[in-house]
């Protein structure tokens, strides 16, 4: 499923210094984040709902801390490091290293190494990679690329986390397609193509192709932003049949794969 949006927290894309028509629907590239993360910058990384969003990334920390079992660790996509920083207060044992397209240091432990391409990586040389909320900003292609990219920098037994948005239910689809319609049929300047939402079918299948694969769990969000494991969801073409009114709206999948060769 295409994800539209017009603004990242405290930043609305008209506000950037850029030719929002040429962006319209399309996918950003690097100039637009470099824009994005400048302004951002200014704001001093103003978050949405900062309370919500610092409960939601240390929540993630501790359920990833219950999982993971290897202490070298790769996070592709760190962002706001939150979620590393909170595995670090954890468990001073973990080596960490983020890549992103910028360094932000408001709350990133200083113990993690920071990156700016995956072409920087040693070759076999992390035992965990983490990708959390990350993979949705990649087409097929490229992510296929990836993929092979990560097989060649993790070790033997690694293991390779995917923590993503889930699809929705059938009913809010066709809500959200109506809208994805209006957005063509009638120029809302601002929206740019931010990514894909795939089933948890399709990214098996991806990371399938070269890890073996271990186990999945599924989360609903609470009014504080804290995750909390569900069962799996019924589903017809990967989205939801029915979703529980005590679930919020967003739901994550996360699939856990392992490098075996």
């Amino acid at each position: 499923m295409n994800l539209y949006q017009s603004s990242f927290h405290s930043v609305k894309f008209n506000d950037l210094d850029l030719d929002m028509n040429m962006y319209y629907l399309q996918r950003p590239d690097n100039i637009f984040f470099k824009k994005l993360y400048d302004r951002w910058s200014i704001d001093n990384y103003k978050l949405l709902d900062e309370k919500n969003f610092l409960n939601a990334k240390r929540n993630a920390g501790q359920i990833l801390h219950s999982i993971i079992d290897k202490h070298k660790i790769l996070s592709f996509g760190i962002g706001t490091g939150i979620t590393e920083s909170e595995l670090l207060k954890l468990d001073s044992n973990y080596d960490i290293t983020g890549i992103d397209y910028s360094m932000i240091t408001k709350w990133l432990d200083p113990r993690i190494r920071f990156l700016r391409h995956i072409d920087e990586c040693v070759i076999d040389n992390y035992d965990c990679l983490l990708l959390n909320s990350v993979i949705y900003s990649f087409d097929n292609t490229t992510l296929s690329t990836l993929i092979s990219s990560f097989y060649k920098i993790l070790k033997k037994d690694s293991l390779v986390i995917v923590w993503e948005q889930d699809l929705p239910t059938l009913m809010t689809y066709n809500k959200i397609r109506k809208f994805h319609k209006y957005l063509h049929c009638r120029k809302q300047l601002g929206f740019v193509h931010w990514g894909f939402i795939r089933s948890p079918f399709v990214i098996k299948s991806k990371f399938k192709k070269m890890f073996k694969y271990v186990t999945s769990k599924y989360f609903y969000v609470d009014k504080n932003w804290s995750n909390y494991e569900t069962r799996s969801f019924y589903r017809l073409n990967g989205y939801k049949i029915w979703q529980s009114k005590d679930f919020h709206a967003n739901t994550s999948q996360l699939h856990i794969f392992k490098k075996i060769n």
